[in-house]
């Protein structure tokens, strides 16, 4: 792949076998048996609540080498243990001009059952704190235009909806299909209202 996202990542320090250190050592063994067409590097960051970590593992032989890279928290998480952050959005820009992304969203468990509800706290806390974030981003390093952009997260998005993406200067990203399921296949994260109480009964199973 030309980059993958990660996150709840433990950004640990090098040589601690553990964490960002130890993907670290996968990649530079899948360098070494690759006979370099590929070059993969690691690009974490993390934030402050909770000492969140996030990443993007990028293929710089591809994308070229990371020249920007910042991490932002998103403050919109409703409750569950960080209630107040630790939901970091991560963004990266190439010496070839390619956006990368890798977010971790926010959500209100309570929510979960009642879809409109739910859905509505998706656009207004995830997708709008993205295309700011981003737009934000994007701005500030006098990027108008982009090789390519990939947008990638968990985006706790449990109902699909989060259709696209607008980071401005026609910087637009869609799904052309549904988006992947959210974490994780269980009555308290994916049933919606009509089934909660049945489901809930029978057990989280």
């Amino acid at each position: 792949p030309l980059a993958v996202g990660l996150q709840e990542m433990n950004v640990t320090t090098k040589n601690s076998k553990e964490g960002t250190d130890a993907v670290e050592k996968m990649l530079d063994k899948q360098n070494e048996q690759n006979e370099q067409k590929s070059n993969y590097i690691l690009v974490s960051g993390k934030v402050d609540t909770n000492n969140a970590g996030i990443g993007l593992i990028i293929d710089t032989a591809r994308a070229g080498n990371v020249v920007h890279k910042q991490t932002v928290d998103n403050d919109n998480q409703a409750n569950g243990p960080n209630p107040k952050g630790g939901r970091p959005i991560f963004m990266v820009l190439t010496d070839k001009n390619y956006l990368f992304v890798s977010m971790h969203g926010a959500q209100d468990g309570a929510l979960g059952p009642k879809e409109n509800e739910f859905n509505k706290y998706m656009i207004e806390k995830n997708q709008k704190f993205l295309n700011e974030t981003v737009t934000g981003f994007l701005a500030d390093k006098k990027v108008t235009e982009v090789e390519g952009a990939y947008v990638m997260g968990d985006f706790n998005d449990r109902y699909d909806a989060i259709k696209d993406f607008d980071f401005g200067n026609n910087i637009t990203l869609k799904y052309e299909d549904d988006a992947p399921k959210a974490c994780c296949f269980n009555w308290d994260s994916m049933a919606n209202e009509p089934h909660y109480d049945k489901e809930k009964k029978e057990g989280d199973n």
